[in-house]
């Protein structure tokens, strides 16, 4: 769901106890990585809302991905019906 704060208690420096520091760490390492995504992610969304290009980006199947307002407008469609 997204909450990473959650630690596991470690009782012992045995392989379980290890094994539990792993998925601290593990835990720690996903959040920062999500966080790291999201900020690229919300950078990204700011360069394309303030460019004066449409801009269409898809995956490599074809499907619309990112599509910025400028496109929505020249093409006349939502951007949120054309992503996915």
């Amino acid at each position: 769901r997204g909450d990473y704060s959650g630690q596991v208690q470690i009782y012992g420096q045995d392989e379980l106890g290890q094994l539990a520091q792993a998925v601290n760490n593990l835990s720690i390492r996903v959040e920062e990585a999500q966080e790291a995504s999201e900020a690229e992610r919300r950078c990204l969304d700011s360069v394309l809302s303030h460019m004066s290009d449409g801009v269409i980006a898809t995956d490599r199947r074809g499907n619309v991905i990112i599509m910025n307002e400028t496109a929505s407008e020249d093409l006349d469609i939502d951007a949120n019906i054309a992503e996915g």
